[in-house]
């Protein structure tokens, strides 16, 4: 996070550009409309999506109040979680001032929440 001339804040952040869609919508006056509900990505490992993904979540988050699933199918430890993704993410990006990080929750000041789920290991936690 960088202080702009004008006094706020700004944060510098490169996508690949196969997922830049993930943020139409959230340039400064794009139209509202123009931003995606449901979002879906698929192809091989280490392509990114993960991190892309927890990327534009937390950035996305800044801007509105979201509730966000984030789901695996496989998960053996909480170091393994989406839950870990996100919090080095949240580190990386230097947004520790804006998201509250606890054992089973992602909050940001806005209201903006995580809901964790993992289907096949039975693992699960979430906000209500």
């Amino acid at each position: 996070m960088q202080a702009a001339e004008d006094g706020r804040q700004t944060l510098d952040v490169t996508w690949p550009p196969a997922l830049g869609p993930l943020m139409e919508g959230y340039d400064e006056g794009a139209d509202r409309m123009a931003r995606r509900r449901y979002y879906v990505s698929y192809g091989g490992r280490g392509s990114a999506k993960s991190w892309t993904f927890a990327r534009a979540l937390l950035v996305q988050g800044l801007y509105d109040p979201l509730r966000i699933l984030c789901a695996r199918e496989v998960m053996r430890t909480i170091a393994d979680s989406v839950h870990r993704l996100l919090t080095d993410q949240i580190e990386g990006l230097g947004l520790q001032q804006w998201y509250t990080v606890t054992d089973s929750s992602i909050i940001g000041v806005n209201g903006t929440s995580t809901v964790l789920n993992c289907t096949e290991s039975g693992w699960s936690s979430g906000l209500a």
